[in-house]
């Protein structure tokens, strides 16, 4: 769909975009078929497409023979979904807060009572982008991949290596999770409204299956987040502000983990954090 029919169709439907929501639609066929192909689907899988906006990747996914779910907080969007593609029994449209909509619910069951797995499709808005991430990658459910649109600051954390400025608790779970590559750069020309900034094209692989091995994934996730808590920090003084662990303990776990006390988060490695992490509920145990 060119721009201008896409200004036509909200023109006609009475749409004002919502900044808040973060709507920018991509009208750029050449990236639309990049996504698509990242995706990966196939006739009869089943995608879970997150701000569809007003169809125009929902229909190069369709014609792939996937099953949809598209699931859009702005009930006028979802009304011209419903309208473009009515009688197309391979989509559902569901007007939602992703962040608070049933995800089970969303991919429904197969026949064997259990969840079906599902590809997600994401065109994110900036401003929850993590937030949306984090949802889908701790879900437990089977998902597939996920190819997901996003501020390519965003990306740039979402895939850095230990060591590096941008490193941080969204790349430790992503990667923890996930297999994350970015698939191309967009330049903010390819969006209406044009944004302030350019995105990226993220494919999220294996998104059901951790990187590493860890006997408790909430004590993992604390230490990620307290680890990181204050980056200046070491990593022995951030650990300190785990509930009971003085210096001494302190000292014990690190040394036990075979990790310098004076590094800092950003240079610690996922292996790293597992072993702490399990050092941590191994001794709960005890």
């Amino acid at each position: 769909m060119d721009l201008r029919s896409l200004k036509d169709i909200l023109r006609d439907n009475g749409i004002r975009l919502k900044k808040r929501w973060g709507q920018n639609f991509l009208c750029d066929e050449a990236i639309i078929a990049d996504i698509v192909r990242a995706a990966n689907v196939a006739p009869g899988d089943l995608v879970v497409e997150v701000g569809p906006g007003i169809g125009t990747l929902t229909e190069r996914i369709l014609d792939t023979g996937a099953d949809v779910v598209a699931v859009d907080i702005d009930p006028k969007l979802t009304d011209v979904l419903g309208e473009r593609f009515a009688g197309n029994k391979r989509l559902r449209v569901v007007t939602a807060d992703i962040l608070a909509a049933d995800l089970r619910e969303l991919a429904g069951s197969g026949a064997d009572g259990q969840t079906r797995p599902f590809t997600v499709i994401a065109n994110l808005p900036y401003y929850i982008t993590s937030t949306i991430l984090m949802l889908f990658l701790e879900s437990g459910l089977p998902i597939r991949r996920m190819v997901c649109t996003m501020q390519q600051e965003v990306a740039a954390r979402v895939t850095a290596c230990p060591g590096t400025k941008t490193y941080g608790i969204l790349s430790v779970f992503s990667q923890f999770y996930s297999r994350p590559s970015v698939v191309r750069k967009i330049g903010a020309h390819a969006f209406f409204p044009v944004p302030e900034v350019d995105s990226a094209v993220v494919r999220f692989d294996d998104p059901a299956r951790p990187a590493v091995e860890v006997r408790d994934k909430a004590v993992f996730a604390a230490v990620v987040k307290t680890a990181f808590g204050q980056r200046r920090k070491t990593i022995r003084n951030n650990l300190m502000r785990l509930d009971g662990f003085e210096p001494a303990k302190t000292a014990a776990l690190l040394a036990a983990c075979r990790i310098d006390p004076a590094r800092r988060a950003e240079t610690l490695s996922l292996e790293e954090f597992a072993r702490i992490a399990d050092w941590i509920s191994q001794t709960r145990k005890r």
